[in-house]
C-alpha cells in the first residue's frame, strides 16, 4: 500500500506547476548565485606581491577571521571609538540592520567600556602593552556593554565575529590555495559553496508544496474518500512526505551533477585530482535534512491551522533567522547550514563536529515532526470518517 501511493504521489508530484516552477527557481539561484563555471575563476594560484606591484596594485588576498587576543581587543577598541564619534552604533534586526542613535547615558556606557580597556592612545598605537585589561575582563566589558545598549549589537557573543577580520598574507593564500588542491580535491570545497547557496533555497522554496499538500485533498473533495478507505493516517502522511522529499531532492541532485561535470572538466584540462561523490556527499548530508524540516514543519502547521499560509508565513521567519550568519554559527537553533566561501579547509575541519550534530538533530526533529503530523491527521480523518458513516 505504501509503495502504491508512494508511486502515485511521485507522478502527480511532475504534475504539479508549483513543483515545475520550484525546478525553475533553484536552477536561476544555482547559475546566478553559485554559478561553477564563476567559481572556477577562484581556483587559481595566488600572484606575487612582485606581480601585485607589476600591476600598479595593492596586493590583496581576502580575509580571515582574527585570532590572536590583542588584535581582537584593538579591533574592537576602534569599533568603540568609530561609535562614539558617529554617535550611533548598529542595531542587529531580524531583517534588515538600523543604525540607532546613541543618547547621553549610552554614550557615558561607551566612553567607560573605552577607558576601561585602554587609554587614547591606543587607538593609532599598535603597543598591546597600553591594553588596561585582561582577555576576560575585555569579554564582561563589551558584554556588558552590549546589555547596556539594549541587546543585539556588535558587542555581543552572537555578532561581535562579524568584526573581527584581517587581511591575509601571500603565505596564507598560497597554503589556503593548495589545501583545496590537495586537501579539499576542489569538488569538496566547491560542494560546500554550493550547498551554501542550495541551502538556502531548500529552507524555504519546499514549504510552498508542502504547505497545501494536504489541503489541496479537502480543497478537490478528496479528503472524505480517503476517509472512507481502510489506509493508515500514518501510511498516507509518510507517503506524502517521502514523495515530497524525494522530487525536490532529485533537483538539487540535477544541479549537483552539473556542477560536478563542470569541476571534472577543469580538473582534467589543469591535471588535478577531484572527489567525484563530493557535491553529492554534501547535497545528503547538508541540503537533505534542511529539505526533510521543511517539508516536515510545513505540513504539519497546515494540519493544525488549515492554511499554508501560515506554514509559510512560520517558515520565512526561520528562515530570515537562519540565513542571516554566513558561516561559523552551527547551533541547533539553524536549520540551514552556512559556509559561504570557497576553501577555508581549516575553518571547516574546526567545525565539523557542530555541523553533524546539527544536520543529526534535524533529521531526527523532522521525523518527530511527520509523526505528530500523522497524528493530527489521523484524529481529524476519524472526525471527518464518522459524519461519513
Amino acid at each position: 500500500m505504501f509503495l502504491n501511493l508512494l508511486k502515485k504521489e511521485f507522478k502527480y508530484l511532475f504534475k504539479n506547476i508549483t513543483f515545475c516552477i520550484l525546478i525553475i527557481i533553484i536552477g536561476f539561484f544555482y547559475f546566478s548565485e553559485f554559478s561553477p563555471s564563476g567559481v572556477l575563476k577562484k581556483c587559481s594560484k595566488p600572484k606575487t606581491p612582485e606581480e601585485y606591484k607589476i600591476n600598479g596594485m595593492r596586493p590583496y588576498y581576502g580575509n580571515k577571521n582574527i585570532t590572536d587576543r590583542n588584535k581582537e581587543i584593538k579591533q574592537m577598541y576602534i569599533q568603540m571609538c568609530r561609535d562614539y564619534e558617529e554617535g550611533s552604533f548598529t542595531k542587529v534586526r531580524v531583517i534588515l540592520n538600523v543604525q540607532e542613535k546613541l543618547n547621553l547615558k549610552e554614550k557615558e556606557y561607551l566612553k567607560k567600556a573605552m577607558e576601561e580597556i585602554a587609554p587614547k592612545e591606543f587607538l593609532d598605537s599598535e603597543d598591546s602593552s597600553l591594553i588596561k585589561v585582561s582577555y576576560d575582563e575585555y569579554l564582561k566589558i563589551v558584554r556588558d556593554l552590549d546589555k547596556k545598549l539594549g541587546g543585539n549589537t556588535y558587542y555581543g557573543d552572537k555578532m561581535r565575529s562579524y568584526l573581527l577580520s584581517e587581511e591575509k598574507t601571500y603565505k596564507e593564500a598560497v597554503n589556503d590555495f593548495q589545501d583545496i588542491i590537495y586537501k579539499d580535491k576542489i569538488t569538496n570545497a566547491g560542494a560546500r559553496y554550493f550547498s551554501d547557496y542550495m541551502g538556502i533555497t531548500a529552507g524555504l522554496f519546499p514549504v510552498f508544496l508542502a504547505a497545501f499538500i494536504l489541503i489541496k485533498d479537502r480543497r478537490s473533495r478528496m479528503e472524505e474518500l480517503i476517509c472512507s478507505r481502510s489506509v493508515s493516517g500514518g501510511v498516507y502522511i509518510i507517503s506524502k512526505y517521502a514523495a515530497l522529499c524525494l522530487g525536490i531532492l532529485l533537483i538539487y541532485i540535477l544541479y549537483a551533477s552539473h556542477a560536478t561535470f563542470v569541476f571534472k572538466s577543469f580538473a582534467k584540462a589543469n591535471n588535478y585530482s577531484i572527489d567525484i561523490m563530493a557535491f553529492y556527499k554534501y547535497t545528503l548530508c547538508w541540503i537533505l535534512p534542511t529539505i526533510l524540516f521543511t517539508v516536515a514543519l510545513g505540513m504539519l502547521l497546515s494540519v493544525i491551522f488549515n492554511n499554508g499560509i501560515v506554514a509559510i508565513f512560520a517558515q520565512f521567519i526561520l528562515w530570515i533567522l537562519s540565513i542571516r550568519t554566513l558561516g561559523g554559527d552551527y547551533g541547533l537553533s539553524k536549520f540551514i547550514i552556512r559556509f559561504n566561501t570557497f576553501g577555508e579547509h581549516s575553518q571547516y575541519i574546526k567545525f565539523q563536529n557542530a555541523i553533524c550534530v546539527n544536520r543529526i538533530f534535524y533529521i531526527v526533529v523532522s521525523i518527530l515532526l511527520i509523526v505528530i503530523t500523522s497524528f493530527i491527521w489521523s484524529k481529524k480523518r476519524g472526525a471527518v470518517g464518522e459524519h461519513i458513516h
